[in-house]
């Protein structure tokens, strides 16, 4: 998938801060091209894989970084030896699972490393990455139990095994390289726009849900038409998605049936609405998201 990244980096504090800030580059499953700055650098460095500009940013003052990447899935599971291992981390934000992990495998004799990214919702993400076997492979422990303990969260992913986690990731992240101690005094903004393929997607579902509304507030569209929408967004939807739909369902079948049920609802706002499907759509989202005690 093609996206398009816009970073900004805010000084937070009210003096002036010298900070190392990450240029994203081509790395495995991440091709960059088109990348400017807001404003020259004082200095340039290479470290390791990791490019960093040098800025020293005064108070409330920020910097921006935009460009284009080329992203796709990265590597196989070849750290599954490791799965066992990371069972036993604590359920926390994928920074401190990350740190925790370092942790456990360097004790293990593991040569590890911090990696920091941005994911398409445009939040920071914190994984590891392991040397093994001649090369650095990736491995986000926080997605892989998380993603183990909720398969249903693979949906929206569109990953088939949360393995994948172990070696490698589902390629939808801007890679930017091991963070730096200068970040924690800055307010990172980040937006990442999505390639063709996601567009027509999200397009999609504008106009299938749209459809959706208008019949429930009584506007005079013809239903045939709202049906033809929500019939192209499911067609686009179950390319992407059923795949993974399908092993969610080996898995667990209730969390698979949730979406379902929410799509026959809607489409039967579209003719003559069923309150039953809405009322089990329901009654699975909250029993999938009602906070239980740990195992």
């Amino acid at each position: 998938m093609r996206v398009r990244f816009s970073f900004s980096f805010k000084n937070i504090r009210s003096e002036p801060l010298p900070v190392l800030l990450p240029i994203p580059t081509d790395r495995p499953g991440q091709q960059v091209r088109g990348v400017s700055l807001s404003f020259r650098p004082v200095q340039s460095q290479l470290v390791g894989e990791d490019l960093f500009s040098g800025y020293t940013l005064g108070p409330k003052q920020e910097v921006s970084i935009w460009g284009e990447a080329r992203l796709e899935p990265v590597g196989k599971p070849g750290l599954a030896h490791l799965a066992e291992l990371l069972e036993e981390a604590p359920e926390d934000s994928a920074r401190m699972v990350s740190e925790w992990a370092k942790t456990r495998l360097e004790l293990e004799g593991y040569l590890v490393r911090r990696a920091v990214g941005v994911l398409l919702d445009g939040k920071l993400h914190h994984w590891l990455e392991v040397w093994h076997e001649g090369a650095w492979l990736p491995l986000d422990p926080w997605a892989f139990l998380t993603l183990k303990r909720d398969p249903g969260a693979l949906i929206a992913l569109g990953v088939t095994d949360p393995q994948i986690y172990l070696g490698g990731h589902e390629g939808r992240r801007i890679h930017l390289g091991q963070p730096h101690e200068s970040w924690e005094a800055l307010e990172l903004e980040a937006t990442l726009e999505e390639g063709t393929t996601d567009l027509l997607l999200s397009t999609a579902r504008l106009l299938a849900l749209g459809s959706v509304g208008l019949n429930l507030l009584n506007t005079p569209v013809p239903p045939l038409a709202g049906f033809v929408a929500y019939g192209f967004y499911l067609l686009l939807l179950a390319l992407r998605q059923g795949r993974t739909l399908f092993r969610v369902f080996r898995r667990r079948p209730t969390r698979a049936l949730e979406p379902l049920f929410f799509h026959a609802f809607a489409l039967s706002c579209l003719f003559h609405p069923e309150p039953a499907l809405g009322l089990i759509f329901l009654l699975l989202f909250a029993y999938h998201r009602w906070p239980r005690p740990p195992a």
